[in-house]
């Protein structure tokens, strides 16, 4: 794959699936939790806060792994969201837990009430809120 608006185009390939992981429940108890699987939630925080982008920190990323000002946004809002959980959850404590833990809704600690990525419904569902 070359794609031309960004320097890093492989690690958008790490980025994107990460993110859509991030969106399904599904896909979370069903790879997540499966012992023979290599995907898991360590894997999915180092793609997204350390190995190919910096949620926490997006604005460095814009040209490299993320192509615009919107997704810049959007990963701002999602490192958020995640920190919002990470604070309400054991930082160590398994994926179960993560997963099964009530989450914050409609809004991360930004206090953004609307947008893609504004909350999380379950601790890693970012949704779009109303």
């Amino acid at each position: 794959m070359i794609d031309h608006g960004i320097a890093l185009p492989y690690y958008r390939l790490h980025v994107v699936p990460a993110v859509v992981a991030l969106a399904s429940p599904t896909w979370q108890r069903e790879v997540w939790l499966d012992p023979d699987q290599f995907e898991d939630l360590d894997y999915i925080v180092h793609v997204l806060f350390d190995g190919f982008c910096d949620a926490n920190n997006p604005r460095s990323w814009l040209g490299q792994s993320l192509r615009s000002e919107e997704e810049v946004e959007l990963m701002a809002l999602l490192g958020t969201a995640y920190d919002a959980v990470q604070d309400s959850v054991d930082a160590s404590a398994r994926d179960e837990i993560y997963l099964d833990s009530p989450g914050l809704v409609g809004r991360g600690r930004r206090g953004s009430p609307t947008g893609p990525g504004a909350g999380v419904q379950r601790p890693l569902r970012v949704e779009q809120a109303a």
